[in-house]
């Protein structure tokens, strides 16, 4: 059972690395800066970007439409060529209830 245990830990820590990656994000452009995805995707690890480029994704789509901009697809998908499910997921969101969300990190963002 110590490998269950270990492997809870695990994706505990994880989850708490993202979260803090995704305050990290939010901070800077609540700052003012545009903080660029790539930049969070080095701290991911290989294993990890997938979830993080999409979870990414998502916040920088929400923090644009607040500030009155009209996200492209096709400026995502240019920019991470290689993430595109991962782009289309984000996108999709755009257009999901909130409630319908089930992957996001269990943390709840603070509204201006």
């Amino acid at each position: 059972m110590s490998g269950d245990r270990d492997a809870a830990e695990d994706s505990l820590a994880e989850q708490g690395r993202l979260i803090a990656a995704v305050e990290r994000f939010e901070a800077a452009w609540r700052g003012g800066a545009r903080p660029r995805i790539e930049a969070y995707l080095a701290e991911a690890g290989a294993s990890r970007r997938s979830r993080w480029l999409c979870e990414l994704i998502r916040l920088e789509l929400e923090l644009r439409a607040r500030d009155g901009e009209s996200p492209r697809l096709e400026d995502y998908l240019d920019r991470f060529p290689s993430g595109s499910a991962e782009v289309d997921a984000a996108f999709a969101d755009l257009t999901e209830p909130p409630a319908a969300r089930t992957d996001r990190p269990s943390r709840q963002r603070e509204r201006p």
